[in-house]
């Protein structure tokens, strides 16, 4: 997508900010970005995921929006957790849409 940052990471799957273990909300509850203003978090649920977005706006450099999001699969069982930084530049779509599209195959 053009104009977004998107990297993701399954908890699972060994992703850098769980190290392959632990709660990955938990650990994107802590995420800070310094000398950004923090815009909140709210919980987020869909069919396929259900989790928690953070977000930073008027960030040093650039100044674009970033979300960290911590996902876990909606079917009630807590894996795969996934994690999700998305950097939005100009008419990036917006944080819900990406996470609509967020699919993890086995």
């Amino acid at each position: 997508m053009a104009g977004a940052g998107i990297f993701w990471s399954s908890a699972s799957r060994g992703g850098r900010l769980s190290a392959g273990h632990g709660d990955v909300t938990a650990r994107v509850n802590a995420v800070t970005h310094p000398g950004c203003r923090y815009d909140g978090a709210r919980d987020c649920a869909g069919l396929s995921w259900h989790g928690r977005i953070r977000g930073w706006s008027h960030c040093p450099g650039d100044g674009g929006p970033v979300t960290e999001t911590a996902l876990t699969s909606a079917d009630g069982g807590g894996q795969p957790q996934v994690y999700v930084p998305i950097r939005r530049h100009g008419g990036a779509p917006s944080t819900d849409r990406v996470l609509e599209a967020v699919h993890v195959g086995n």
